[in-house]
């Protein structure tokens, strides 16, 4: 048997697996929407790499950043595509493009053009989605706070009044776990994006969180990888769960009567005691589902901000950005010392008391290694009873609940200067992170 036969049995046996199937699969699907975003470092130079990717020719919609096109001319390879494209003032610096089929409708809405921040925002109708997408390129030397400022001038109006949902997506320059562009819209990119393992790449998405899936692909002539996009039909979810239709016509002879007289309103059916239950039971599920997507998208944003070696940083962002970019929800807690407790139990699903019966049953099963580190059964039994203790013993309490339910927690928290401890100031914009893990979660 020769060498090349060996070979042919062996990858015959042992079939290698297709990078990225579930992309390159999509370009069949015509339901959905495909969207890329790269920074091209000149679409000129690359323009051969571009139109022979096969990752890229997958998408209905590219979106390329740093093009570097003059005004007045296109590569030969875009000709028969639409391009539409932003340049920086002086022209070959930067820019930003837009390139589609010449069969699919584009309309561009606004433009956005200085030497170091391009915006070009289009509508785009395609697979039976409407969809606005912002391309966005920032320089490295554009602040942080003006370039929020231009967002919020030219861009925010888009995400509040479009009656179609709006995709954000660009070169930011800035890691994506190290600050914030957008308030109240989510970025679902969390892979890194650059060479150098920064998420610099993002997308905000402003319509149904089930309907996009984004994935990071290489690209081996750029510095950056390919952000793939994919949009999917939100009338599925509305075919495979539709609205009870006792609730519907309800709501419909409510709305129909309201110029009525109030004794043709008493006649009004009323839902059952049972399909109320069931829309509230829906409603609950939905909000919990919700809500740990949330969270999960912000414990990602910190974990990527510590990276894997701290445990405690101070990151230039404010507390009610986070909160607020991604949607957490706020509980007040009594004002007994027990805040904490009342914090990890809203988070877990469990009750206060079982989360003090948990911190003193770790601490029996543990009490060599705690004792070690200078806490006592005592400090702890104050603490749970909500009598005196120190902050010595609050500080522990986070880590025994952390190793007695095996997970790893974050704390967010306004950053102090206590420099003079008779003077503490707080440091107006900036968060403190911690990071609490077990060994066994790590």
């Amino acid at each position: 048997m020769s060498g090349l036969q060996a070979v042919q049995m062996m990858t015959d046996d042992q079939p290698l697996t297709v990078p990225h199937a579930t992309w390159l699969s999509a370009k069949t699907d015509t339901s959905s929407m495909k969207l890329v975003l790269l920074n091209t470092w000149s679409i000129t130079r690359h323009a051969d790499d571009i139109t022979s990717s096969v990752y890229l020719s997958v998408s209905d919609v590219a979106a390329f950043t740093e093009t570097r096109l003059s005004s007045d001319s296109l590569p030969q390879q875009l000709q028969h595509k639409r391009v539409l494209h932003v340049n920086a003032p002086r022209q070959r610096d930067y820019g930003v493009a837009v390139v589609v089929s010449s069969t699919i409708f584009t309309r561009e809405l606004f433009r956005h053009s200085s030497d170091i921040c391009q915006l070009l925002v289009v509508q785009v109708e395609c697979s039976s989605h409407c969809v606005i997408v912002v391309t966005v390129y920032r320089s490295p030397v554009l602040s942080m706070a003006d370039f929020k400022c231009t967002l919020k001038t030219h861009i925010e109006p888009f995400l509040h009044n479009s009656s179609h949902p709006v995709a954000v997506v660009g070169d930011f320059n800035i890691d994506a776990r190290q600050s914030i562009a957008l308030l109240d819209v989510t970025q679902y990119v969390t892979s890194t994006t650059h060479t150098d393992g920064g998420v610099l790449d993002r997308v905000y998405w402003t319509g149904n969180d089930v309907c996009l899936t984004t994935e990071v692909i290489g690209c081996h002539w750029s510095d950056h990888n390919i952000v793939a996009v994919r949009i999917n039909n939100p009338e599925h979810d509305a075919e495979t769960n539709p609205p009870s239709s006792s609730l519907s016509s309800t709501v419909s002879s409510r709305v129909q009567s309201a110029d009525v007289t109030t004794r043709q309103e008493t006649t009004i059916p009323q839902p059952s005691p049972l399909l109320t239950r069931q829309a509230a039971k829906r409603c609950t599920v939905a909000r919990r589902q919700r809500n740990l997507y949330n969270v999960v998208g912000a414990c990602r944003f910190l974990d990527g901000a510590l990276c894997s070696q701290r445990l405690q940083l101070d990151i230039s962002v404010p507390v009610h950005d986070i909160i607020k970019q991604y949607c957490l929800e706020v509980h007040r807690a009594p004002g007994n010392g027990h805040c904490l407790l009342y914090s990890w139990a809203a988070a877990t699903q469990l009750n206060v008391q079982q989360a003090k019966d948990s911190i003193l049953q770790e601490y029996r099963e543990n009490a060599v290694t705690y004792s070690t580190a200078g806490v006592t059964v005592e400090e702890l039994q104050h603490y749970v009873s909500c009598q005196n203790y120190n902050l010595q013993s609050v500080d522990a309490v986070f880590d025994i609940l952390c190793n007695a339910s095996n997970v790893t927690a974050f704390v967010i928290g306004q950053e102090y200067d206590y420099s003079d401890p008779q003077n503490v100031i707080c440091i107006p914009g900036c968060t403190e992170i911690r990071r609490i893990s077990t060994t066994e979660s790590e």
